[in-house]
């Protein structure tokens, strides 16, 4: 039955602030290079800069990495 928990309980159990402020340094930083590649996307396409934002930050709630 312990194969149905989800992995990220486990995970969590040994889960420290140090991690925390590492994950939190990282997303700011693929944040940072995501932005100027979604203007450049829209840019390329002729798609207005607010539609590849959104398209982007759904694709990204919907399958997170």
């Amino acid at each position: 039955m312990n194969e149905l928990v989800p992995k990220i309980f486990d995970v969590m159990k040994t889960y420290s602030k140090d991690q925390l402020v590492k994950d939190i340094v990282a997303g700011i930083i693929v944040a940072i290079i995501a932005l100027p590649l979604s203007i450049a996307l829209a840019l390329a396409s002729g798609v207005s800069p607010e539609q590849v934002y959104i398209q982007q930050y759904l694709l990204d709630l919907l399958f997170p990495s």
